[in-house]
């Protein structure tokens, strides 16, 4: 591959992986920045203000700092909702809430206010606490601080340290009072949340290659980081984890960190170290060796091994401590036998390869058969059921010794098998491959035998003659299962499968059976038992007769009679007549008339239609209707008068009834002929009234049903009881609930009123005696009789909030007054012990641990006590101080202390060095700490109620800091490498040598660091030595083991080969060339040579920057008698001179041994460079347009061109964004050959956000010249097209850039902020150029239409959707006749369309309309016109007229909302692609005065005067309600700024309304806009163009109309 595809192959390589990288930061890493400004409440920038940045979880995201300008900037953060706090000097904050969602948040401005009676809080946490802080507020007396919105303290210095459990935020805010009581204004909420502390008791436990980590859980961590040897291994939610698949025999060291609810870290712990097992190995080799029910099994010993494990078919059955075992097996099995070796530690390895042996299955142990259910079709079938064996896969059947079938079922059914017949069944078990076992015991079985049964049915004389029957068998189950018809004889015979058994004969014919020989079912039981079976079955009519009964109904009878079994039907007979026939029911309802009697009797017809004997016979007759009870029962009486147990019954008479009979409990009271009847009762009884009516026989008829009287219960009389209470008197009865409802109560004698409850509170004055009465009444309005009279009188309130605080063995007791008391009696355990009128009492040196009762009463004058409140107080045990003792190991320091005999929940606090450790409830206490520092440690008890006794003694302890870990000895040339594991607490580490020859140990030296080298040494020589570590107070551990390193025999390094070479073979390295120096080195020396570092050394400068010479990568080694060719890369840049390069070849060898230095050389040849810049670029966007749109994407083009004759081989144009495009890619263009002058075209996709952007070009060319070209770019600024690109002819000397950056216009600067009278429409139009070069175009419009809009916007408050064209490239390329039609169209145009929708979303009533317009204008046909972009001298109808736009604007100006039309024309009508109509200021001929003396000839003097009155265009005065402004008089033309892209007008139209029009009031009116215009116009044009000077027109009719205010 040449040097161009090499330098190709690079660049696609460092592309693609640079795309690689863009994506992957995209999809992983999917952060935006948040930036703005800050300002104060004048809109000055406010400098260096504080921010905090918060989540929507109140977690701290970020702080910063604003620059001095006010700008911010935060960073990466992730899409959400944040709260940003803002703080300034001088008292100024704010706040803002951001939602970050998928894009950058730029350009955020923020007003913060001032308020120096604010505090501004600064939130750290802490472990166990959050520090509030803040700046004293001048005249501040105290602060209140809220947390969480609730008022938590008021302190008086401006800190708070808030002790709170980790794991949560809190919401913080301050607010200062002065002296005076007067509350500032509250802080903005910060947030902030205690750091979780660290886990303790973190253990870790090995288990073969595993460390298991457990640890004491931390309060509200929602998870835990675990980190081995300083590195994050896992994130869990438990409080253990297993740390898998680490080395064996390894040392390892665990911290485990608490993570809170915003997954931040708190503090990181001491160290847990832990070392995993060695790995127990997998025993090699096994033999098995079968036998007679065993297996011989042997295998290779393990060395780590204590005992053995023996598995059988992967099932443990027994361990040894040999290297053989016997296994019992059982015969027909398969088994595999597998082994395994168990480390001191219980760690077992894996097993070993299987051995095997395999034998047939036995049979089923267990065969079960069974014959199948008697009385069903399976009954001559056996069942047969057996054990499944294990690992069988089917069985063979055999019966009677021949093969029944294969099944691989454990159960078989055999199937009509012969009747009383003996059968024998046999098993036997096959394997998967039909390999058979032996056969089961034999199972027997025999089939039952059947029989017959032969009967003879017998009439109720004992004669076998008969007409027909019908005989069935049943079996016990009472299921039929045969059945006979027998004939005249009265023979029959059963002979169905009749098996042994009990059976029942039921036999019917002729009105006869056998039905009711037996109870139940009826028929005749017999048994067959081994033989065939002989009966008689007598027949009668016992059974067969229904049973009838008749009841009494009003005019009506019902007859009923009891079912027979085997009736079907029935027929009823009246006075010997069939009044039902065949029916189905057991029961018949006749209707007759009261008072005449009648006969009944039944017949019951079978299953052969054969109807039974009759009944029994009754004779009844029905009665007639019966009355209905009213009752009614006395209430709304004292119950002396018997109110509630009087009853009055009455009734309506029956007609033909003269006479009732009266029941009450079913027991007649009266016979009478009156319809009422009056009944005394007792209280509270529930009494049941029946009547019927009594025929002409006196017979009594049906009874009506029951009607039910309840009596009211008794209303008793209560007991009544009073009671002094204080400042009323609390009078209670007996509660007579639910009888009575309510009460009558009396004072005095007097009625007081009825109360709903068994109580009632007087409210009286103390110490005066009154007399209570009550009586009861219920719900009926009886009242009962009234209770005893009792008296009672007020009593003084106890006094309220009666409270108590206890400390060691004092109680401190405190009340509220009660108002009108003489004082107060305190009780102890009964006894008084004060009297007082003050409200507290303190008792101290009372016994510890001992129960008191307090009591309090108020007294009156008379010294009588009111109720009382009392208190049942304990006094604590004393807490006393526990005695303490320790001792240190080299892990940890433990120390224990005595258990303080204290019945109540305690806690011991453990303190290390004045700071508490813990609180636990052990008596001892493990530290894990740091080694090589002394802690000295104190305990103290603390109770329940917070008392904390004294310290115990205080004891100092100190752990050890160990050998160092993981040392390993190096040997190398005259010396020996040292390397070892930092140990924790070790400042510096002692090495000692070591003789083994004789044992001695001497103190070598000592260090700090983790890395030794001892020099100096022999070659292949051993040395030996020890290590210690010292801890900062110079106490020294243990000391390590001995370990020994050899000192290798030294190398040597000769050159045996060197050449030069070069692409081009012309051995001269070449621009632009690569080429190569290669030497060929052998090791002939004793020992490996190490770390070769080759080199080329220099020789006559022969470097220079234009010459490249690559690193030759470091030989790690080369063996003795190993040889290396090592090749030294060379590059000529581009820039390479012209010379000859002297070098020596280096290799430098690890112990010194390096290789002599040998020279070489080689020629330089020196080449012309390129020149590539960016010679034009273009702006191309999707609507065919030359601008750049804001927020929407154009198409950037390049021309890349080479300016020098030189070519360049191989360039890059790399594109690159600035902070605008952080989320588009770079695009990177790369060339082959380029010649002098030859140019590509590029283009790239640009979207901006901002209003000004930057792009950047970095090239690279072969001669290494890199450059950056800055292309400063614009939105809404019109550029070239592609199409429109140049090119330059090299060489080019002098040449300029393209794309300088823009600088900001003058008018652009500080733009106020206005305000109107009413809402505004803004209409904004310009045409900079026409279809045809024949029209003039005026370029400034472009410039003019781009300010103007912006001024509409800023000042005027206008939005975009309430401006024509609603985005600045609409009409881009010219507005044309129809645009302007359409535009205006007072009915269907955009104009009236916007108007319609801005009102409707800006909900205002009223607007005005603003109309700017800059371009060209003419006279047509007379008509002064407009000149759109597609206007034709040919064409009228293609110009628009002036008075065509003041008929759409008057059309539009009378819909209701529309108030003033203001025109601003920057545009003349004289464009010289038609007839012009200038007349130009003329001048006058001026006559001097005559002299008196001397007489001449008069002498005529030009000089100009000033200018006619202008003379006013008609068609240019608009209709009423609509001010014009015009650029210039008709006559005249309109001229563009000499130093600025504007139109005169335009230009001080807008300083106008910037400011410069304004008298003074800030309300700038139409004139003054107007005047201001005029004269800077005028006198501008007028010292350019003394001839034709311009002069601005105003039309209105309100000239002090005021456009706006300034602010």
């Amino acid at each position: 591959m040449d040097i161009n595809g090499i330098v190709r192959s690079i660049v696609y390589d460092l592309r693609y992986a640079f795309v690689v990288f863009l994506l992957v930061s995209q999809i992983f890493s999917q952060t935006f920045s948040i930036s703005g400004r800050v300002y104060n409440e004048s809109g000055k920038k406010l400098p260096n203000a504080r921010l905090t940045l918060y989540s929507m979880k109140h977690q701290l995201v970020a702080t910063g700092k604003a620059r001095s300008n006010g700008k911010f900037k935060f960073k990466k953060i992730k899409p959400g909702k944040y709260t940003l706090n803002i703080y300034g000097e001088g008292g100024y904050t704010a706040t803002q809430e951001i939602d970050l969602k998928s894009s950058e948040v730029t350009g955020l401005e923020v007003t913060a206010n001032q308020d120096e009676k604010q505090p501004q809080l600064t939130v750290k946490s802490e472990v166990g606490s959050i520090v509030v802080t803040w700046k004293p507020v001048t005249g501040a007396a105290e602060y209140v601080i809220f947390k969480d919105n609730q008022e938590l303290i008021t302190i008086k210095k401006p800190t708070y340290k808030d002790k709170v459990g980790g794991g949560k935020s809190y919401a913080y805010n301050v607010t200062s009072i002065d002296k005076s009581g007067k509350k500032g204004t509250r802080s903005l909420t910060e947030y902030g949340k205690a750091r979780l502390p660290s886990p303790k008791q973190i253990r870790a436990k090995a288990n073969k290659n595993t460390i298991n980590l457990t640890w004491n859980p931390v309060e509200n961590a929602s998870s835990y980081n675990i980190y081995r040897d300083d590195d994050l291994i896992n994130t869990t939610t438990e409080t253990e984890y297993s740390d898998f698949k680490l080395k064996y025999d390894e040392d390892y060291s665990y911290m485990v960190v608490a993570m809170d609810h915003h997954q931040e870290e708190g503090p990181k712990p001491s160290p847990a170290a832990g070392k995993t097992h060695k790995k127990v190995k997998k025993i090699k080799k096994i033999t098995a060796e079968a036998g007679e029910s065993i297996v011989d099994l042997e295998w290779s010993k393990n060395e780590l091994a204590v005992i053995y494990r023996v598995y059988q078919n992967g099932t443990l059955i027994d361990s040894t401590k040999k290297i053989t075992y016997t296994a019992k097996t059982e015969p027909g099995t398969d088994n595999c036998f597998t082994v395994t070796a168990v480390d001191k530690y219980g760690t077992e390895g894996s097993q070993s390869s299987p051995a095997c042996d395999k034998a047939q299955y036995p049979p089923p142990e267990e065969i079960a058969l069974k014959l199948g259910e008697p009385y069903s079709d399976e009954m001559n079938s056996i069942t047969i059921k057996w054990v499944p064996v294990e690992g069988a896969t089917s069985y063979n059947i055999y019966r009677d010794g021949d093969d029944l079938t294969n099944s691989r079922k454990t159960t078989y059914k055999d199937l009509d098998l012969d009747f009383g017949r003996k059968y024998t069944y046999a098993i036997s078990s096959l394997d998967g491959d039909g390999l058979e076992g032996p056969e089961s015991e034999p199972a027997i079985e025999n089939t039952p035998e059947i029989y017959k049964i032969i009967g003879q049915l017998k009439n109720e004389t004992g004669q076998p003659k008969i007409e027909e029957a019908k005989v069935f068998l049943y079996t016990k189950d009472n299921v039929l299962w045969e059945e006979f018809t027998a004939g005249s004889n009265g023979k029959f015979t059963f002979e169905n499968r009749i098996i042994a058994g009990e059976y029942r004969i039921k036999a019917f014919g002729d009105g006869h059976g056998n039905n009711g020989e037996y109870a139940g079912n009826g028929g005749k039981n017999v048994i067959v038992k081994n033989k065939n079976l002989n009966v008689t079955i007598p027949l009668s009519t016992d059974g067969l007769r229904p049973e009838m009964i008749v009841k009494r109904g009003v005019q009506k009878l019902l007859i009923k009679w009891k079912a027979l079994p085997h009736a079907e039907s029935y027929t009823l007979y009246k006075n010997n007549k069939a009044i039902a026939e065949k029916i189905n029911k057991t029961q018949y309802v006749d209707n007759v008339a009261p008072g005449k009697r009648y006969e009944y009797f039944v017949r019951a017809w079978d299953l052969y239609d054969l109807e039974g004997p009759e009944s029994n016979k009754i004779k009844e007759k029905s009665s007639y209707q019966y009355p209905t009870l009213k009752p009614n029962i006395k209430m709304g009486a004292l119950k002396t008068e018997l109110s509630g147990r009087i009853v009055t019954l009455d009734w309506v008479a029956i007609p033909n009834v003269e006479k009732y009979a009266l029941y009450r409990d079913d027991e007649r009271i009266s016979k009478q002929e009156e319809l009422i009847y009056i009944d005394t009762l007792e209280w509270g009884t529930e009494y049941k009234y029946s009547i019927n009516s009594l025929d002409g026989d006196g017979d009594e008829g049906t009874m009506a049903e029951e009607t039910i009287v309840n009596t009211h219960p008794e209303v008793l009389t209560p007991v009544l009881a009073a009671q002094g209470d204080v400042n009323s008197v609390k009078v209670t009865w007996t509660d007579l609930s639910p009888v009575a409802v309510y009460y009558k109560l009396f004072r005095n004698g007097n009625y007081l009123g009825d109360i709903d409850q068994p109580s009632f509170a007087d409210n009286v004055a103390p110490g005066k005696e009154y007399c209570y009465s009550v009586s009861a009444a219920d719900q009926y309005e009886t009242e009962g009789e009234q209770s005893n009279t009792e008296c009672a009188k007020g009593q003084f309130a106890p006094p309220a909030n009666f409270t108590s605080e206890i400390l060691r063995n004092t109680i401190s007791l405190s009340w509220n007054s009660v108002e009108g008391v003489s004082g107060y009696h305190l009780y102890r355990d009964g006894g008084l012990i004060l009297t007082t009128n003050e409200f507290s009492h303190f008792e101290e040196i009372l016994e510890f641990d001992r129960e008191y009762k307090y009591e309090l009463a108020s007294f009156d004058p008379d010294g009588d006590d009111g109720p009382k409140v009392s208190l049942t107080l304990k006094t604590h045990e004393e807490v006393t101080a526990p005695a303490m003792a320790g001792a240190a190991d080299l892990k940890q320091i433990t120390i224990t202390w005595n258990k303080l005999p204290l019945r109540i929940d305690h806690i011991y606090k453990i303190y290390r060095d004045g700071v508490l450790l813990a609180d636990q409830s052990d008596t001892f206490y493990v530290d894990a700490v740091d080694p090589g520092k002394f802690y000295c440690y104190k305990i103290s008890a603390k109770d329940t109620y917070g008392t904390e006794g004294p310290f115990s003694n205080e004891e100092c302890f100190k752990v050890l800091v160990n050998y160092p870990k993981g040392l390993s000895l190096t040997g190398d040339v005259k010396r020996v490498v040292f390397k070892w594991k930092k140990m924790l607490g070790a400042e510096q580490y002692k090495i000692y040598t070591h003789n083994k020859e004789n044992g001695e140990t001497k103190f070598m030296t000592k260090t700090t660091s983790i890395y030794y080298i001892h020099k100096g040494l022999e070659f292949d020589t051993e040395y030996c030595y020890k290590m210690s570590s010292v801890d900062a107070d110079g106490d020294e551990g243990p000391i390590s083991p001995v370990t020994c390193g050899w000192v290798v025999p030294p190398p040597h390094l000769s050159l045996v080969e060197k050449y030069f070479v070069e692409q081009s073979d012309n051995q001269i390295l070449d621009g632009q060339e690569k080429g190569f120096i290669i030497a060929k080195i052998v090791n002939d020396g004793r020992s490996p040579a190490r770390v070769l570092k080759p080199w080329l050394e220099s020789v006559d400068h022969a470097i220079t920057p234009s010459l490249a010479i690559d690193t030759v990568a470091t030989i790690p080694v080369l063996g003795v008698g190993d040889s290396i060719t090592i090749t030294f890369p060379l590059f000529a840049k581009l820039k390479i001179e012209t010379g000859e390069r002297n070098f020596n070849i280096r290799i430098d060898e690890y112990a010194g041994m390096d290789l002599k230095p040998v020279p070489v050389s080689f020629p330089t040849l020196a080449v012309i460079a390129p020149n590539l810049v960016i010679t034009d670029f273009a702006i191309d966007n999707e609507f065919g347009h030359h601008y750049i749109p804001k927020n929407e994407t154009a198409t950037l083009t390049v021309r890349f061109q080479n300016l020098s004759i030189g070519k360049t081989d191989t360039a890059v144009l790399a594109f690159r964004r600035d902070e605008a495009f952080q989320k588009d890619p770079d695009e990177i263009h790369t060339f082959g050959l380029l010649a002098g002058g030859e140019w590509f075209d590029y283009s790239f996709e640009v979207l901006s956000k901002e209003d000004r952007f930057t792009v950047y070009f970095d090239t690279y060319d072969y001669f290494d010249v890199r450059k950056t070209i800055p292309i400063h770019l614009e939105v809404l600024k019109y550029y070239k097209g592609k199409d429109e690109l140049i090119a330059f002819d090299v060489p080019m000397p002098d040449f300029v850039q393209p794309g300088q950056a823009a600088v900001d216009h003058e008018l652009l600067l500080d733009i106020p902020n206005g305000k109107t009278s009413r809402e505004l429409v803004g209409i904004v139009l310009g045409n900079r150029k026409f279809w045809t070069d024949d029209i003039p175009g005026r370029m400034s419009s472009e410039e003019n239409v781009k300010l103007v809009r912006r001024y509409f916007s800023e000042l005027f408050g206008i939005e975009n959707h309430l401006i024509i064209p609603s985005q600045f490239w609409f009409f881009e390329d010219g507005i044309s006749s129809h645009n302007f039609r359409e535009i205006f169209n007072p009915h269907l145009g955009f104009l009236r369309e916007k108007i319609e929708s801005g009102l409707q979303y800006t909900n205002v009533d009223s607007v005005d309309l603003m109309l700017y317009y800059s371009g060209e204008g003419t006279t047509i046909a007379g008509e002064k016109c407009l000149i759109p972009f597609d206007a034709d001298k040919n064409k009228l109808h293609s110009f628009f007229k002036i008075k065509d736009l003041y008929w759409m604007l008057s059309e539009i100006q009378k819909m209701d909302q529309i108030r003033d039309i203001f025109l601003f024309m920057d545009v003349d009508f004289n464009n010289a692609g038609f007839e012009q109509h200038i007349e130009r200021p003329k001048p006058i001929v001026v006559e001097d005065e005559p002299k008196k003396k001397k007489k001449k000839k008069k002498k005529k003097k030009e000089e100009p005067v000033p200018p006619p009155k202008p003379v006013i265009a008609e068609e240019l005065i608009p209709p009423k309600g609509i001010t014009a402004f015009f650029a210039a008089n008709t006559t005249e033309i309109s001229y563009d700024h000499p130093d600025m892209d504007n139109g005169l007008f335009t230009y001080y139209f807008l300083k106008g309304i910037r400011g410069e029009a304004d008298n003074g009031d800030k309300a700038v009116t139409v004139s003054e806009l107007h005047d201001y215009i005029k004269k800077n116009v005028h006198d501008t044009t007028k010292l350019l163009y003394a001839d034709l000077p311009q002069t601005p027109q105003l039309f209105t009719q309100k000239p002090d109309r005021v456009l706006f205010r300034l602010p």
